[in-house]
Formats: C-alpha cells, structure tokens, sequence
C-alpha cells in the first residue's frame, strides 16, 4: 500500500502542461480556404514569457539543414486550390522554395494547416532517462488581423529511470507578423 502511495505523489508531481503565447494573442480565424494564408511572414515569430525563438521556416522545413536565422521572410503562395508554394528569402534573395499539396504533405481544416508525428524512446542515447510514447502537432495558419500563427503542440507519457510514472503537454503559439516588403527577390 505504500509503494502505491509512492507511485501515486511521484505521478501528480510528474505530471503536467507547459503554455506560452506572445502578448494579444488573437487565435486562429476559421477559413474554408487556403487562400487565407497566402502573404509574406517575418520568418522570426513572436513568443510568449520564456518561450525559445521560434522560425517560420523551422515549422515548414524541420529537418532539411536550412539555417534557419539566416532566413528573413517566408512567403506562402496559392497556384492551386489545394496546393501551395512556400518560399524562405534571405537578403532578398530566394535560398528555398517548395510546394506541398494537401491530402498529401498536410491537412487543411477550418482555416489551419496541421502536420502531426508520432515519437518514442527506448532509453537510447547516452543521458536519456525517459522511455515512451508521444505525438507532436504542428498547427499553422493566421490569427483574426491576418498574422500568421504557429502552435507547436506535444502529448507524451511514460517513465523516467524505469520506475516514476511521467506525462504531461507542451502547447507554444508563436506570431508572424506580415510583412510583404521582404519578399521581393533582387
């Protein structure tokens, strides 16, 4: 009975939610269409109190190399009804440009665009005391004054050191504000 009691206090202590949002966060506005995206974004967003930087062109290409302080602006441009090209500019010159087609790339619902993953540990890696399971969401899309607006959201529960019960939720929203003089290519 004991041990329960023990397993118990470590998991209401173990357990929780982390949120941060920049000042006069506005939310998501509900659109039914890609349209409402189309603009060009300071690629570095604002955050909430303690909050890490956090880049457009982060959210768009995770895992490509693209050092992601260098990129001023990101422009997203509609060429299809559901496709859209996504351009990274940086000294007004073009360093990436792709398209991403939904159903395909993403899903679009209700105005936001959203890509999720799953994750998990097995305890590899020298250090790493958690193993578990979680899902990650990255939302995208604009706020009600036509900014753009990421919330970086993870879920995850299992243990630490084998034995403490640990789960909880990480929700971050990040603001990018328009700023259509930076995506022009010299």
């Amino acid at each position: 009975m004991r041990s329960s009691a023990v397993y118990a206090f470590s998991a209401a202590l173990l357990c929780g939610c982390i949120s941060t949002k920049p000042n006069n966060d506005l939310g998501f506005t509900e659109t039914a269409s890609l349209a409402s995206l189309d603009g060009c974004y300071n690629n570095r967003g604002e955050t909430g109190k303690g909050a890490a930087k956090r880049f457009l062109s982060a959210a768009i290409w995770p895992s490509i190399g693209l050092v992601h302080k260098d990129v001023e602006a990101v422009q997203v441009s509609l060429t299809g009804s559901d496709t859209v090209r996504v351009t990274a500019f940086a000294g007004r010159r073009i360093i990436r440009q792709e398209t991403f087609v939904e159903g395909k790339d993403f899903t679009f619902r209700s105005g936001q665009i959203t890509v999720s993953r799953a994750f998990g540990s097995a305890g590899g890696g020298a250090g790493n005391v958690f193993i578990g399971a979680g899902v990650e969401t990255t939302t995208l899309g604009v706020d009600t004054a036509g900014n753009g607006r990421w919330v970086e959201s993870a879920k995850f529960a299992g243990a630490a050191f084998l034995i403490i019960p640990v789960a909880g939720s990480v929700n971050d929203a990040t603001r990018f504000n328009r700023a259509t003089e930076l995506c022009v290519a010299n």
